[in-house]
């Protein structure tokens, strides 16, 4: 019987080990993530926004230039 309970608590103890090396791999694969550099979609509609804008902004003074 003390042999089951041995066994069940190296089993048990190995299972913690390894779920605590498995949460070590998600930290670093999330802190890859984090920094890896993006554009977000607010902030890609935003400069093509005001790219049109910008460029009917221009429309009049190039009409007013070239005629």
């Amino acid at each position: 019987m003390e042999a089951k309970v041995d066994v069940a608590l190296a089993q048990h103890g190995a299972d913690i080990k390894s779920q605590g090396r498995d949460l070590e791999d998600h930290e670093k694969r999330l802190r890859v993530l984090e920094s890896t550099p993006t554009v977000s979609p607010r902030t890609l509609w935003t400069t093509v926004a005001s790219i049109g804008g910008l460029a009917l902004a221009a429309v009049p003074f190039l009409d007013r230039i070239i005629n």
